[in-house]
């Protein structure tokens, strides 16, 4: 008889999310299952399936999943670094602030500690994956229910592909997900006049990536003005010199060294009495 667990366990294995799948090199996935948008850097990884269902062209959305090369997170990185809390460790890996994934009743345990990179979701084709082995005997790996919905709420993941998504939320991401692509490397060169992209994962939104007709540079003719003509008071400020033994600046100078040179030497004359 089987036990509640087990039958649990029986369930979430035939499911899709949860899953880990291996994501083989560019070069062993035959062409008509090649995303056109995805990184080299994400081939030949493991990936965590995060879809319930598949999309009609067969797509599912996935997390990667690293080992920082046998090293544990802290080990590879500081707890100032800016993804340091975007990384969930796998058990048996662990992270210092981020709660541990747990496995199936009988899910086989991954060769390394693990990290599901969540800075980023990716679709691929279902069809281009292949099952993961890790260590032990025992079904495929399988991330359970709590787990899986820890790892969506940390993630702010959205199902694009399950139609119990709310509308609202699945046109946002569609929305998110195309302004993305469209401000990728591949779309960073300017583009012809009145050339549209068409973006492979949501043909409805290529009316968005039209490249908008350049428009002249505005120019700012300033009005001509009739001034006034403006008359400086100039100084004679070498008349001070004989007295002070130095050029007086006008802006420096004060009251009564402005009055007439003459007035000015009896004054120093009357005053050199005391």
């Amino acid at each position: 008889m089987k036990t509640t667990s087990s039958v649990m366990a029986a369930q979430r294995a035939n499911s899709l999310s949860g899953k880990i799948m291996w994501l083989p090199s560019r070069n062993s996935i035959p062409s008509n299952l090649l995303e056109p948008v995805l990184d080299n850097g994400a081939y030949n990884h493991p990936v965590v399936i995060m879809s319930n269902n598949t999309s009609p062209e067969g797509l599912v959305e996935v997390f990667l999943i690293t080992s920082f090369g046998t090293r544990s997170i802290a080990e590879a990185f500081d707890h100032k670094w800016k993804h340091w809390l975007q990384y969930t460790p796998i058990e048996p890996a662990f992270h210092p602030e981020v709660a541990q994934l747990r496995l199936i009743e009988g899910s086989q345990r991954l060769e390394k500690p693990s990290y599901v990179n969540t800075r980023q979701a990716h679709m691929v084709q279902l069809a281009a994956l292949r099952p993961h082995r890790g260590s032990g005997p025992g079904a495929d790996s399988v991330i359970d229910q709590a787990s899986l919905k820890t790892l969506r709420a940390m993630s702010n993941f959205i199902d694009l592909f399950n139609p119990r998504t709310p509308k609202r939320l699945r046109d946002y991401k569609m929305w998110e997900m195309d302004h993305k692509w469209r401000k990728g490397e591949d779309q960073a060169q300017p583009l012809p006049l009145g050339y549209v992209v068409t973006n492979p994962y949501f043909p409805a939104f290529s009316w968005m990536a039209q490249t908008p007709s350049p428009t002249s540079p505005q120019t700012y003719n300033a009005p001509t003005y009739n001034t006034h003509p403006y008359h400086t008071h100039t100084y004679n400020t070498q008349a001070y010199s004989g007295c002070y033994h130095q050029t007086v600046s006008n802006w420096r100078a004060l009251p009564h060294q402005h009055r007439d040179i003459t007035s000015l030497a009896s004054w120093r004359t009357s005053t050199s009495a005391f």
